[in-house]
């Protein structure tokens, strides 16, 4: 595997980690994610990563584009939007549960496109939707783009932050009740610009990328310092387009995040890089993303079950955040632990089946003789 494949693995590997430690908390990173809140960038550097693998060969077949991406987000989105109905159904009937909406036609085709978080296990999943609306959004600006014959790649960085810019101090001036419009269209239009940077920084900036990295991660200090010195609050919320009004600090935050774990991950890639750990979890984001969630639940669960002594049952029935750590603080690393586990194997379960399917069809299509 070529070593930037391992660092972009790794990143997503630290990506999805980040959205872990922002629903559950941390105890050891505690003092990091407060000097750098990571609701402020997480979802943005996933949607830098993706931007990094966006080709433009794209813009010669756009069906094919569209086709792949229903098949890899929207099909296994609203799969496992059933599954995640009907437990909740199921939990809800059977009074062990309070939360998560009702199984609908509302709730299951409609809302997934502006809140997200319909059923609550699967509520990290808002960001699919989202990410499925950046992308096709962006193809269509590069086809456009190309139609004019508008090359510039940084002017079109600077254009669309002007646009996410704009979005942001519109969503706030006209506070506006329509949700399609303030989640739907406002957050595909602020990702927009982390997308190209993602493209842009592939084909432009990362060969010269080479600034010594002490002087590097001073420059980013520096930043984070100033915005702490303005005295605005950075922990932003891009689910609910949550900015508390301001429109250029969350794009300086964001980009900060982006910056620091791309060279961190740059560093660490050389020595942890290999390791077949980080090939599993940076592969299966995805699936993490879907169902942490419900691991969380899982584990609460078993205490549940169990009468397990200081449980507290009352939490457990109103909230999927709540955490049980009986014996430390740092029993907490079991839900980390797990979360990250059972996902991985239903990942390369999959995947495993995908490959024994596509083998029988193989040879059950070489076994076949059609008379002449």
């Amino acid at each position: 595997m070529k070593e930037k494949n391992r660092q972009f693995l790794l990143l997503q590997a630290v990506a999805i980690i980040l959205v872990l430690i922002g629903h559950k908390g941390s105890v050891c990173l505690a003092t990091i994610t407060h000097y750098l809140p990571i609701h402020a960038y997480h979802m943005a550097l996933f949607i830098f990563i993706s931007g990094y693998f966006f080709s433009l060969d794209s813009l010669n077949n756009v069906q094919q584009y569209i086709n792949k991406k229903v098949k890899h987000l929207l099909i296994p989105y609203f799969v496992y939007n059933l599954i995640y109905g009907v437990i909740v159904f199921i939990l809800k009937k059977n009074n062990i549960i309070t939360y998560g909406w009702d199984l609908n036609l509302r709730t299951f085709f409609l809302e997934p496109w502006i809140r997200g978080h319909q059923y609550i296990f699967n509520l990290a999943m808002w960001f699919v939707l989202s990410l499925f609306l950046t992308q096709l959004t962006y193809l269509f600006f590069r086809r456009l783009c190309k139609k004019i014959k508008f090359t510039n790649e940084f002017l079109m960085l600077v254009f669309l932050l002007i646009i996410g810019m704009l979005t942001l101090k519109a969503i706030q001036t006209f506070e506006t009740n329509n949700e399609f419009l303030k989640y739907t269209c406002a957050r595909t239009l602020f990702f927009l610009p982390f997308f190209h940077f993602g493209f842009y920084y592939k084909n432009i900036l990362e060969k010269k990328d080479n600034l010594n990295t002490f002087i590097y991660f001073a420059i980013l200090i520096a930043i984070i310092e100033q915005m702490k010195l303005l005295g605005v609050p950075i922990d932003y919320g891009s689910v609910f387009m949550d900015f508390h009004g301001n429109i250029f600090i969350p794009y300086i935050a964001a980009f900060t995040g982006i910056l620091l774990w791309l060279r961190i991950t740059k560093i660490l890639a050389k020595y942890i890089g290999k390791f077949k750990v980080v090939e599993w979890i940076g592969s299966s984001t995805w699936d993490i993303m879907a169902h942490h969630l419900f691991v969380f639940f899982l584990i609460n669960f078993a205490f549940y079950l169990s009468n397990y002594h200081g449980f507290n049952k009352q939490e457990f029935h109103n909230s999927i955040w709540y955490t049980f750590t009986p014996g430390s603080k740092y029993q907490t690393y079991i839900y980390y632990a797990l979360a990250i586990a059972i996902p991985v194997g239903i990942h390369y379960l999959l995947v495993k089946i995908k490959k024994t399917d596509f083998k029988k069809f193989t040879k059950s299509k070489k076994n076949c003789n059609f008379a002449p």
